[in-house]
């Protein structure tokens, strides 16, 4: 048996098994709250700066963030997969296994970053074009995308350490590395877009230099100040756990990946009813995002506590911890309805003045509250399956929301030639994962229920 143990990591076993679950929780989700928010305000800055500029720069904005999701998904993918694998092992008391995965993470995602950077920036033409861009929007999207290229490398790394920190425990720190970041987005933005008249591209080089500071912000802290330290001794290509990497990130990055071609399809499908209801869409996505914030952060600052209590077995604080967060989610999920469906119009009149874009996003946004109050069980529920190691259940959630319900559901209304339709697809897609995550879920639960 592994009887490596260091300080730093006595000092993450009290708090994690002894701690009150629900102050626990709290205690690592408010940091990851605020550090999904200040992400997701890197995603609305651009679009609320960008929309001063016209609903074609939106739509363009729109259209270039599906494929940038696809990028955030191999961060996800790294940072989840090799997060929970050190937490597991950190509850195993397996310090050493726990640094030669942070270490083979941090190489491989590196590595990643710059073949798929270099990607986007020689072939942004015929990505935007791909992804359904017409007309002004081809330039203003391939112009967006190359200044965006230049960030991709450290969006990866970034959200891969932020991730590994999160399931440390360390999630005030990883919001401090991710939020700087974001905090400069805010200033940058306008700077190089208006003052230095850059208009979307500023928008894309802002965003960019403001990802290389979240990242050396993260990896000095992912050195000198996590429970895992990262060494060099430690960058290393091994089989088994790029293997156990991959598995653990899977439903993550599935549930990213399939949101991503959703975005896809979703935007193919709209075209032809013009660059408003594309900038409408995309206004409504940017909103719901920080709203939804809520509810996965606290997700998120489950997953560790889930996990680590796993791997030690101690399955009691298990239950405890997915059911405090089902019950929180779900209230904060009907709070959001009730504030999404009464101000849908001010909400919307925040990024445009543009009277049509106003009026299709309203209809949008107040469609999308029919299903928000069900999502607590289906984020708890997915986060539930992945970090108790079930993880071909916990993709077959991922990909259900915004895939195997979503892309039939969003077919049918297509071959209806409905725009009403497809301002449903996502509420039905909702319904639909519901139904399939609930059995699951009741399954593991009984599962913990006979271990106790």
């Amino acid at each position: 048996m592994n009887k490596y143990k260091n300080k730093k990591e006595e000092q993450t076993k009290l708090p994690m098994e002894t701690e009150p679950v629900h102050i626990l929780i709290l205690k690592m989700a408010v940091p990851t709250i605020i550090s999904m928010l200040i992400t997701t305000v890197y995603n609305m800055t651009d679009t609320f700066y960008v929309g001063k500029i016209g609903s074609e720069a939106v739509a363009a904005v729109g259209i270039v963030y599906s494929y940038m999701s696809i990028i955030q998904a191999f961060g996800f993918l790294f940072g989840h997969g090799s997060g929970n694998y050190i937490a597991h092992k950190l509850g195993q008391h397996k310090g050493r296994e726990a640094e030669n995965m942070a270490g083979t993470a941090l190489l491989l995602s590196g590595i990643f970053g710059v073949v798929l950077g270099i990607f986007s920036y020689l072939f942004a033409g015929k990505i935007v074009r791909i992804l359904g861009a017409v007309n002004g929007m081809t330039s203003n999207a391939a112009v967006y995308l190359q200044a965006l290229s230049f960030g991709i490398p450290f969006i990866i790394v970034a959200l891969m350490l932020n991730n590994q920190l999160r399931f440390q425990g360390k999630t005030l720190l990883g919001m401090i590395g991710i939020g700087m970041g974001g905090i400069l987005n805010i200033a940058m933005a306008p700077l190089f877009i208006f003052v230095l008249n850059m208009k979307v591209e500023g928008a894309g080089i802002a965003t960019s230099l403001c990802q290389l500071i979240s990242f050396l912000l993260l990896f000095y802290i992912a050195r000198k100040k996590s429970v895992v330290h990262i060494t060099i001794k430690r960058l290393q290509i091994n089989a088994n756990l790029i293997k156990e990497l991959l598995w653990g990130g899977m439903p993550n990055f599935t549930r990213q990946a399939i949101a991503s071609f959703a975005m896809l399809c979703l935007n193919l499908s709209i075209i032809r009813y013009g660059e408003q209801v594309i900038a409408a869409f995309t206004i409504v996505n940017r909103w719901l995002m920080m709203t939804g914030a809520a509810m996965i952060g606290l997700g998120q600052g489950f997953q560790p506590v889930c996990a680590y209590n796993y791997g030690a077995k101690l399955y009691k604080r298990v239950k405890a911890g997915f059911k405090f967060c089902c019950t929180v989610s779900t209230v904060a999920a009907i709070l959001l309805t009730g504030v999404c469906y009464l101000f849908s119009d001010e909400i919307v009149r925040i990024f445009t003045v543009d009277s049509g874009v106003i009026s299709v996003g309203k209809q949008i946004l107040r469609y999308q509250c029919i299903s928000v109050p069900v999502l607590g069980w289906v984020i708890m529920s997915g986060m539930l399956l992945q970090n108790t190691g079930r993880y071909k259940q916990a993709t077959i959630v991922s990909a259900s929301r915004q895939g195997i319900v979503f892309l039939p559901v969003l077919g049918i209304m297509v071959y209806l030639g409905s725009l009403k339709g497809i301002l449903l697809v996502q509420p039905l897609a909702d319904i639909g994962t519901f139904l399939i995550s609930l059995p699951m879920g009741i399954r593991v639960l009984k599962f913990l229920n006979g271990m106790d």
